[in-house]
């Protein structure tokens, strides 16, 4: 099995369950327990054919028939011995799984190949699925440790693969998204792949910061073209809360509208624009004394000019046309025109970051929101290592704010009582009869709360 699934991967093919299957499959190593080869998915299962070699059209089909072109391909298989020692050598050194380890990824399995067995399922799955892909891939399949594109499309493969996914799962049209965003979440976690130490984990952080960046960069310009947009046709709303449900139906994100609010909060802009008009109305003015007029005539000043820097960038051609109107310009015409530079201006400036990296907090949201006691514990952890991000996370819009206050508050108490995931899940079992905490209702989580509450005093 090894030595075919190198053979395979050096011409190029991609083993896949229900594509392309190796039988018998490379099997992974586990502690103290045997593991045993993939069953055959083909042509055992009703509906499934043999193709003829010619123009791959279905034959008749039965078990022995199946057997006896078995035996065939064995036959003809040119792989000797010598061939497949060299094949072999070039597999990646077995990693063998610690007694932790190996009940970690035993625990990931069970959570996993179970699949959909209801609504609501998806976020933690998903999270099960990013954890056990990027730390154990290595281990289960041989293959180098996957990242990025590569490791958000192995989530989708196998998340589409799991039974109920068809059924139950109600982020069908999204999962890609879902599974890239669960993807950077443990790639930014303190997790990193099995074997290898942390500080490499580290190099890649430092490669996924760097995209991250721009991404934030390609979001802020989409939201300053989308303002740009409402400005030019005329439809941009005065208030704050009409201008961001404007906003979101050009596909931006709430929270990414929250996070870079000064590129569109009428506040924001105000106080930019009354600043920058003040600059350009004296840059105008100056212009037009350079060319004869005069500059108490030629364009109305809009604010007082009185301590104003020279603007840094390059004017548009429409300002500069404005020094060359002369007497009877109309004031209201230039500040149309300001306001229509300072707009190309604005979506050309890279905007000041939050001091508070809101990518943190929502990452710990989605922490929170996954019900998953590993998850929930860090954030716990994060949240109680300084106070005040508390209130700051429960600051930023969410789809259920009561929801996210009070897994907030859940993950806090469970960070104060140091309980493992074992613990959480035996606990919830005993009060409840499930070990899965996004199964509790709201009511239940109060519950549950009240009493962790209790024990995390009692413990002081």
């Amino acid at each position: 099995g090894q030595g075919l699934h190198q053979l395979l991967a050096d011409r190029g093919f991609t083993i896949k369950p229900g594509q392309l299957e190796i039988f018998p499959n490379p099997k992974t190593y586990q502690a103290e327990k045997p593991t045993l080869f993939n069953a055959h998915r083909l042509p055992l299962q009703s509906g499934s054919y043999l193709l003829d070699s010619v123009n791959l059209q279905p034959i008749w089909s039965s078990p022995t028939a199946f057997v006896r072109q078995w035996q065939r391909c064995r036959d003809r298989n040119q792989l000797d011995t010598a061939m497949l020692s060299r094949l072999l050598k070039r597999r990646l050194q077995r990693h063998y799984l610690s007694i932790k380890a190996d009940k970690f990824l035993n625990d990931l399995n069970i959570e996993i190949e179970s699949g959909w067995t209801g609504p609501g399922q998806t976020n933690r799955l998903l999270g099960r699925i990013a954890m056990r892909t990027y730390i154990f891939h290595q281990v289960i399949t041989g293959e180098a440790p996957l990242a990025g594109t590569a490791l958000a499309q192995k989530i989708v493969d196998i998340a589409i693969a799991l039974p109920g996914y068809r059924d139950w799962c109600r982020h069908q049209h999204e999962i890609e998204v879902r599974a890239a965003d669960w993807a950077r979440c443990v790639e930014n976690s303190h997790y990193f792949p099995y074997g290898q130490k942390a500080s490499s984990s580290q190099a890649k952080l430092a490669v996924t910061e760097s995209w991250n960046q721009q991404q934030a960069r390609a979001t802020q310009e989409k939201i300053s073209q989308a303002v740009a947009d409402l400005i030019s046709k005329e439809n941009l709303p005065l208030k704050a809360t009409a201008r961001f449900k404007a906003l979101l139906d050009y596909g931006i994100g709430g929270a990414s509208l929250y996070r870079y609010r000064t590129l569109w909060h009428p506040e924001s802009v105000a106080d930019m624009e009354e600043a920058e008009v003040s600059e350009n109305s004296e840059i105008i003015s100056e212009r037009a004394c350079a060319v004869g007029a005069a500059r108490s005539a030629s364009v109305t000043s809009l604010l007082p000019t009185v301590g104003s820097n020279v603007l840094s960038v390059q004017l548009s051609s429409d300002l500069e046309s404005l020094s060359l109107q002369g007497k009877g310009s109309n004031s209201a015409e230039i500040r149309d025109r300001i306001r229509a530079d300072l707009a190309k201006v604005r979506s050309q400036r890279p905007q000041p970051q939050p001091s508070y990296q809101p990518e943190i907090y929502l990452r710990m949201r989605d922490f929170i929101s996954s019900a998953d006691p590993i998850l929930m514990a860090e954030a716990g952890r994060w949240l109680e290592a300084q106070p005040q991000r508390y209130a700051q996370l429960l600051a930023i819009p969410s789809d259920e704010p009561e929801q996210t206050e009070l897994g907030a508050a859940i993950a806090r108490q469970l960070a104060r009582l140091g309980w493992s995931a074992w613990q959480v899940r035996e606990a919830l079992q005993q009060q409840f009869q499930t070990d899965d905490l996004g199964q509790l209702g709201s009511v239940e989580r109060q519950q549950w709360l009240a009493d962790l509450q209790e024990k995390a005093a009692g413990s002081r």
